[in-house]
C-alpha cells in the first residue's frame, strides 16, 4: 500500500501514522517490523512513517512527536531523488532488514535495520513488502 493507504488504515483503528521520538522508539519499531515479517520469510520491508517534507525539511505529522532523535537516515539520504520525473520524495519509510538479507544483499546493502529513507508517497514496489506504524496519544496525567 502507498502512504495514503497507510493513513487510511491507521484511521480505521482511531490512530495516525506515527513519528519516532528517539533512538529507542526507532529500534523498537524496527524490531517489531522484523518480528512481523519473519513468519513470512520476508528479508526486507518498507515501513511508512508519519512524516512529510515541508519547505525542504521533514516534519512529523502525527501531532505528538516533537523530537528528531529517531530520524536516522540511511547513507546518502534524504536525497529527494526525482528519478524519472516522479517529483519530490515527500514521505518517509523505515527500512526493516532481516539478518538473512545479507546472505544475498541488494539495494539496501549499505543500510542497517531501522534506517530511514525519503520516498515517493505513492511508492509500492521498493521494497515490495509494505508496512505502517500507527499510534495514538496515551492518557494524560
Amino acid at each position: 500500500m502507498d502512504y495514503n493507504g497507510a493513513i487510511s488504515e491507521c484511521a480505521t483503528y482511531g490512530g495516525v501514522l506515527s513519528g519516532i521520538q528517539n533512538e529507542w522508539e526507532r529500534w523498537r519499531m524496527a524490531e517489531e517490523a522484523l518480528r512481523q515479517t519473519a513468519a513470512y520469510n520476508v528479508q526486507y520491508a518498507g515501513v511508512w512513517l508519519g512524516a512529510q517534507r515541508v519547505n525542504g525539511a521533514f516534519q512529523w505529522t502525527d501531532g505528538h512527536t516533537t523530537g528528531t532523535g529517531g530520524m536516522v537516515f540511511g547513507p546518502g539520504q534524504p536525497d529527494n531523488n526525482n528519478m524519472g520525473g516522479r517529483g519530490p520524495e515527500n514521505c518517509l519509510q523505515m527500512i526493516a532488514l532481516a539478518p538473512g538479507y545479507w546472505n544475498n544483499p541488494g539495494t539496501w546493502a549499505a543500510w542497517t535495520n531501522g534506517m530511514i529513507d525519503d520516498q515517493w508517497c505513492n511508492q509500492v514496489d521498493d521494497p515490495p513488502t509494505r508496512m505502517y506504524v500507527c499510534g495514538k496519544r496515551g492518557p494524560q496525567g
